[in-house]
C-alpha cells in the first residue's frame, strides 16, 4: 500500500496549467516565485467573541509557494495526526488558482518573499510540485511534517536553502516563524524583495 495521499484534483489542475502555459515565464530570464508567510494570530481581548480562533494561535499561521497563476501549500485533509501515520496519511499539497493575486485576504498579516529561480530550477520545481500534488511523500502530523517543514523541504530540493534530514527539518522548522526568519535572512543576503502587510487591528499578530 503506498504511503502517500493522492490529490488528483490538485495534481490535474497543476498539470493542465503547465500544459496551457499558465505558469510559464520568460525563457532565459529566470522566474520569480513568491513564498507567502501568513502570520500566526489570536483575537484581542475586546474582540474575543467576534474574531475566530485559529489552530496554533500566535505560533500558527501558514506558508505557501506562489508562481504565476497558482499557489501551492501543504495542508491537513481534515484532521491532524499526533504522529506521522505512514499507512493512513491525512494531508495534501493544495493547489489554488490565484491568477497573480495574493492567496490570502487583505486583512491578514502577511510577509511575502520574492525569490528568483533559474529556468532549469523553475522547471524542476514545477515537476516536483506536480509529483507532490499527486502523491504527497509524507503524512501531515503535529509531531511530523506540516506546512513549514514541507516548504523547507521544497526550497532545499531547489537549493534555495540548505538541505536537512527529515527529523532535523521537523525539529528546526516546527512552525512558519522559524522558516520565515531563515528565508528573510537569505533574502537580505541576496537583496530580494520583501513585502509586508500589517493585518487587521482586531487581532494580535505574531512578530518576526
Amino acid at each position: 500500500m503506498p504511503s502517500s495521499y493522492a490529490s488528483p484534483c490538485s495534481a490535474l489542475l497543476l498539470f493542465l496549467l503547465i500544459l496551457s502555459g499558465g505558469i510559464s515565464g520568460n525563457p532565459g530570464d529566470g522566474h520569480w516565485i513568491k513564498v507567502h508567510f501568513l502570520h500566526g494570530s489570536k483575537p484581542k481581548h475586546a474582540f474575543r467573541h467576534t474574531e475566530p480562533k485559529y489552530l496554533g494561535g500566535l505560533h500558527g499561521g501558514h506558508v505557501s509557494i506562489q508562481f504565476d497563476s497558482v499557489d501551492v501549500g501543504f495542508e491537513t485533509n481534515g484532521r491532524v495526526h499526533l504522529l506521522p501515520h505512514p499507512h493512513h496519511p491525512d494531508g495534501l499539497f493544495k493547489v489554488k488558482l490565484v491568477k497573480g493575486a495574493d492567496p490570502y485576504p487583505d486583512s491578514a498579516r502577511l510577509t511575502t518573499v520574492h525569490i528568483l529561480l533559474p529556468d532549469s530550477t523553475y522547471d524542476r520545481m514545477k515537476r516536483l510540485l506536480y509529483d507532490y500534488a499527486a502523491h504527497t511523500p509524507y503524512d501531515y502530523a503535529f509531531l511530523g511534517m506540516r506546512c513549514a517543514s514541507a516548504t523547507q523541504d521544497i526550497l532545499a530540493r531547489l537549493q534555495v536553502l540548505p538541505k536537512k534530514r527529515r527529523m532535523n527539518n521537523i525539529l528546526t522548522t516546527f512552525y512558519p516563524r522559524k522558516l520565515r526568519r531563515r528565508v528573510l535572512k537569505m533574502a537580505a543576503d541576496k537583496n530580494y524583495r520583501v513585502v509586508r502587510r500589517d493585518g487587521r487591528r482586531s487581532r494580535i499578530w505574531e512578530k518576526d
